[in-house]
Parts: structure tokens; sequence; C-alpha cells
């Protein structure tokens, strides 16, 4: 369930930060996006959402989803007293101009932790 969760609470931020087009049209909301949109039902929970049709992208959050439900499995069953603890954190960076000597350098302008 935690894999699902963090996916659809990230590609939902993903999919509004893409820009999409909104049309409402007899009671009906749909996105329209250049790079394409798909519909994603959840097997663990009664919930669909909107996601970003690119594969890549979806393969990158998936990978350090999975990596993070991992680590959550790995501290519950070290501390079998308490629930499991971790953070994850979605950022979008920008390449920002550094000085000659360290070249550019990654600066985060929005920051999502759960």
């Amino acid at each position: 369930e935690v894999e699902e969760v963090l996916l659809a609470l990230f590609h939902t931020i993903i999919l509004h930060r893409t820009f999409p087009t909104l049309s409402f049209r007899d009671g009906s909301v749909s996105y329209t996006s250049f790079i394409g949109t798909e519909d994603v039902d959840c097997q663990a929970l009664d919930v669909t959402y909107v996601k970003v049709a690119s594969k890549a992208m979806h393969e990158r959050i998936f990978s350090q989803v999975l990596m993070f439900a991992k680590s959550l499995s790995e501290d519950a069953k070290i501390h079998v007293n308490r629930p499991p603890k971790g953070s994850i954190t979605l950022a979008f960076v920008t390449n920002r101009k550094g000085s000659w000597v360290l070249g550019a350098e990654l600066s985060a302008w929005e920051r999502w932790t759960d």
C-alpha cells in the first residue's frame, strides 16, 4: 500500500507541474497534456489517479518509491515494537549558474516531503 500511495501522490504532483490544459464539459473535467496522460487504478486502494504518460519518468519514480518501501520494511523488522519511520522527498530542481570554479549547481525550487 505504501508504494501505491506514494506513486499516486508523486504522479499527481508531477502531472500538475506539467501545466496541462483543463477542459470542463458536461460536468466532467478532462486533462490535455502535450506529453500524454493515462489513468491508473490502484489495486489496494479504491483510488484512480492520472499520471503523465512517460515510461522513463514512471520507472524513475517507481525505483525510488520501491527503495523507500524496502527501507521501511527493513526498519519494521529491526524495530518490531514501533511503527516504521522514514522520509522521502520529491524535489523540482533547476541548474543555476555557479562560479567559474565550481560550475553550475542544482537548486531546488519546490520540495515535497512525506
